[in-house]
This record gives C-alpha cells, sequence and structure tokens, in this order.
C-alpha cells in the first residue's frame, strides 16, 4: 500500500492499535478543520486494531521526536521526546492540539506549512536537514523525515514523521583525524565553499570514500555538511550582531542575498530576519 501505510503500520500504537483497520473505515471518519477533542483522536484511533507496539519503542528513543498526525494537523500519536521538547510532562497535554497552539503561532506555523505541503503533494520528506527552533531560543540541528498518509482511495488522512537529533561527531576517532584538514579547510571558506572534489583531494581520498566516512563522523553526506557550516555560520551572526542580511549572505557564499533567504527558510523554517527576531528577543 505504500511507505506511508508502512511507516504507520509499524509506528502507530499510541492506545494499543495500529492501522490496518483505520484505513479500512477511514471514508467513515470525518476530520474537524478547527479543534480536535480528545474524543475525536480517540475514535481515529478506535478504528485500528492491535498488532506491533512500536510506541514504548520510540519513547525509549530520547535522541528521536515521533509524531503522527491527521490531515489537519493535530497529533495524534507522540513520544515522550516530543512530549519533553513541548515543555509538558504527559501525552494528554499533547494529544489533539497543532504545532500552532503549542508552539506557538511563529514558532508552529512553520511546521504546519511543510506539513500542509505534503499533505498537498503526497510526496515524502525524506533525511531533510534540518535546524529547529526551540521554545526558549534553543537550536538544534536533526535529520526529519515524513510521510503521507493516505487512504486505498488515495486520500491523505495524516503524516507520521521522526526528527532525528545529529549526534556531536567523536573528535577523537580515526575518521575525525582522516578528515580533521578537510573540515578545518572548509569551515576557514565559508565565503567561499569548495566543492566535494577540493575536500576530497584534501582529504587525500576520492569523493565516494570521502561522503562515505562523512556519514559515518556526521550522520550527513558531505553535501549536507557543507550547508549546515554555512547555516550555522549565519545563525550566530544573525544571533549576535546586526550585520544586514545582504552582508551575511555574502559571508556565507551566497551571491544573490533570496538564493540566501530561500535556502535558510528552508533549513530552518524561518527568513533571516524572522529567526533573528525570535533567537535576539529570546536573549534579551
Amino acid at each position: 500500500m505504500g511507505n506511508g501505510i508502512y511507516a504507520l503500520t509499524i509506528a502507530t500504537q499510541c492506545h494499543k492499535y495500529t492501522i490496518s483497520s483505520l484505513l479500512r473505515l477511514s471514508n467513515e471518519l470525518e476530520f474537524m478543520h478547527n479543534t480536535m477533542t480528545d474524543t475525536t483522536a480517540q475514535a481515529l484511533l478506535s478504528l485500528v486494531s492491535p498488532a506491533f507496539s512500536a510506541e514504548p519503542l520510540f519513547d525509549r528513543m530520547t535522541d528521536t521526536v515521533f509524531f503522527i498526525k491527521d490531515a489537519v494537523g493535530h497529533y495524534v500519536c507522540v513520544n515522550h521526546t516530543l512530549v519533553a521538547r513541548c515543555g509538558k510532562t504527559h501525552k494528554s497535554q499533547v494529544i489533539g492540539k497543532t504545532p500552532s497552539r503549542l508552539f506557538g503561532d511563529e514558532l508552529g506555523g512553520a511546521f504546519e506549512s511543510q506539513d500542509k505541503a505534503i499533505i498537498a503533494n503526497g510526496e515524502p520528506l525524506t533525511d531533510r536537514l534540518e535546524l529547529h527552533l526551540r521554545p526558549g531560543g534553543g537550536t538544534g540541528w536533526c535529520l526529519t523525515t515524513k510521510v503521507p498518509l493516505l487512504a486505498d482511495d488515495g486520500r491523505p488522512i495524516g503524516i507520521a514523521g521522526i526528527s532525528r537529533d545529529l549526534a556531536r561527531p567523536d573528535d577523537l576517532s580515526d575518521d575525525y583525524h582522516l578528515l580533521s584538514e578537510a573540515i578545518s579547510f572548509a569551515q576557514r571558506r565559508v565565503d567561499k565553499p569548495p566543492s566535494l572534489r577540493e575536500l576530497a583531494e584534501i582529504a587525500g581520498m576520492s569523493v565516494y570514500r570521502l561522503d562515505r566516512r562523512m556519514r559515518l563522523l556526521f550522520g550527513l553526506t558531505t553535501g549536507q555538511w557543507l550547508l549546515k557550516n554555512r547555516i550555522e555560520f549565519a545563525c550566530h551572526a544573525l544571533r549576535h550582531g546586526s550585520r544586514p542580511i545582504a552582508e551575511i549572505a555574502l559571508a556565507c557564499g551566497y551571491s544573490d542575498q533570496s538564493c540566501f533567504t530561500r535556502q535558510f527558510r528552508r533549513t530552518t523554517a524561518h527568513t533571516p530576519s524572522e529567526f533573528r527576531r525570535l533567537t535576539q528577543r529570546e536573549h534579551r
């Protein structure tokens, strides 16, 4: 039935249910468009029957946010990590709410826009490198995957997703030692990002081997790591100074401010000016 249905089958067990009968009976379920009560959430999950209990597994993954949402964005199933990052203590405080209700319009609205696009085009989001701005001004890098959940008739009925935190690399490992010169070179050249071939030559290995070792060390492709390097530089400049955005774009290797803004928004879900306002406000 597709990747979305498979993902929800192994993921859903929030209240000891799974997806099979949800799909069989989905035509009978009317989703509310503005609010979702606990009764509505229970009605959704009551349509599924026991199979594989995955929720306890996701609850043990403290570095991974897991969720299932209905077609209009209400959380139907979450793990403890998401609950904690919402500043809550119980899942009941999250279930039935939208990101905007939990995080506020500015932070939550960005997640909702992304979800709406996935629902609209039916395409999954796979290992998207993202910098999440958290309540209180903190940030965290993660790889996000979201899959649309479709009924047999092709109608979107929700989204399942995970956001996995990027682990800090072991700078004492052999891989880090082998790549240290290339890493340092790229960090010094934020304004003129090197090509993959340049980095491979500095590291003394093929592009393929470089990418393989970067994945092992950082959990990212070489291209994703280079993007992360540039966006981190931009975030620091936006958070801790008042330099014009056009100047920061040039310092990050973007000759076009609009191109920089598009990439920054794709990665952080905010424009550079929004990110500056949100992060500097939290530090006042």
